[in-house]
């Protein structure tokens, strides 16, 4: 296929409540509603914070007058250059101080907003975030508001001076050049953004396969269960996830169009067709948090039997490089997970999982290549 060019807008200014409303014409923000007119779009949701940076991509062979052409990819520098030592002291000071995370999120929030304006400054967003006087509690919604204390944007100055290096200078010639949040250029140019210098995080995830229709409400369902379980652990002073929640929408892997005779999709995709012609959407879901924050296993594995109490397994297929299998020692440890629902993941698949099974053992008979993890998966 070639390379095509796309829009991709930013936009924090949309409530959650909008997003992840309970049906898709409940407003015209909904993300099925963004969906269909745009077909590409991304959540970034940072906990306790109320509205998530919202990426909206669209086809635009002509570059619009807004948009500011881009010459590659990362191009959130704000996220995307944080110094592995400056991403150990802030996992140092959560690990720690777990209570630090709404603070934490709202400051992540806040920061994009302006550091897509290219005006993540040190004073601005002091001025921006920064209350005394005005108490945050936690609420079943997240917080009361978005607003931090001197004493915590001082704990994480490290990684307010990392985002404020990557900021031009805040003057009105340069600003238009600096602006982030209405990009334009060849597909992968605004596509990619994550790299090694991105914040160092962990996550799990999961691809759902579900009928289009579907896809607002089972994330509406998502995320107050999301809102539910967080709101319960910090009420017994537990903040798990200190990253933000992330959510994409795809189609699924067919072979249509290849043009190669006898074609099959991959066999252990994540998104490879159920057969189900009524399942032509995948929703991936991801929730961000820093390596041994306590009680981050738990939490995901209430997400993850959550989603196979709700759906059949054959909806719900593990996405291979991010976490799963959880239980409170962490992912990959609930060895019934490993051994008995990864396998029924594929059962409607094009090759069923022990046929897979069978040809990657026929491969490497003697598991020279094998990880313990593999093992466990192609006993």
């Amino acid at each position: 296929m070639p390379n095509y060019n796309l829009r991709c807008q930013s936009f924090t200014d949309v409530h959650y409540a909008e997003l992840f409303a309970s049906t898709a014409d409940e407003t015209p923000l909904s993300i099925s509603k963004i969906l269909d007119s745009a077909g590409r779009m991304e959540v970034i949701w940072f906990p306790f914070s109320q509205k998530p940076w919202l990426k909206v991509w669209s086809n635009e062979p002509q570059k619009p007058a807004s948009s500011r052409a881009v010459s590659g990819a990362y191009n959130y520098a704000f996220s995307d250059n944080i110094p592995l030592f400056i991403s150990n002291i802030i996992k140092g000071i959560l690990v720690a101080k777990p209570k630090l995370v709404p603070a934490f999120g709202i400051l992540q929030s806040v920061t994009t907003t302006l550091a897509l304006k290219g005006g993540a400054n040190r004073a601005n967003l002091y001025n921006q975030v920064v209350s005394n006087t005005s108490s945050r509690s936690l609420t079943r919604d997240g917080v009361s508001n978005e607003t931090i204390t001197e004493e915590e944007f001082e704990a994480f100055l490290p990684y307010i001076e990392a985002v404020e290096s990557t900021q031009p200078d805040n003057t009105n010639a340069r600003s238009l050049f600096a602006q982030n949040y209405d990009i334009w250029g060849p597909a992968w140019k605004t596509l990619v953004y994550v790299r090694e210098t991105t914040l160092r995080v962990t996550a799990n995830g999961y691809a759902v396969h579900l009928n289009r229709a579907d896809v607002q409400p089972f994330l509406h369902d998502f995320a107050n269960v999301y809102l539910r379980l967080q709101s319960e652990y910090a009420g017994r002073g537990q903040f798990p996830i200190a990253g933000p929640m992330e959510i994409r929408v795809t189609g699924v892997d067919k072979t249509e169009g290849l043009n190669l005779s006898n074609a099959n999709p991959p066999a252990l995709s994540a998104t490879t067709d159920t057969q189900d012609p009524n399942l032509d959407a995948v929703v991936w879901l991801d929730l961000l948090t820093f390596a041994d924050m306590p009680w981050a296993g738990e939490f995901y594995q209430e997400i993850e039997e959550w989603l196979y109490q709700q759906l059949p397994a054959h909806q719900v297929r593990v996405e291979w490089s991010k976490g799963w299998g959880y239980n409170g020692a962490g992912a990959w440890k609930n060895e019934d997970f490993i051994a008995n629902t990864v396998p029924t993941t594929f059962s409607t698949a094009t090759r069923p999982y022990e046929e897979t099974a069978a040809r990657l053992r026929q491969y490497d008979p003697h598991y020279l290549f094998a990880s313990s993890l593999i093992r466990k998966l192609v006993p």
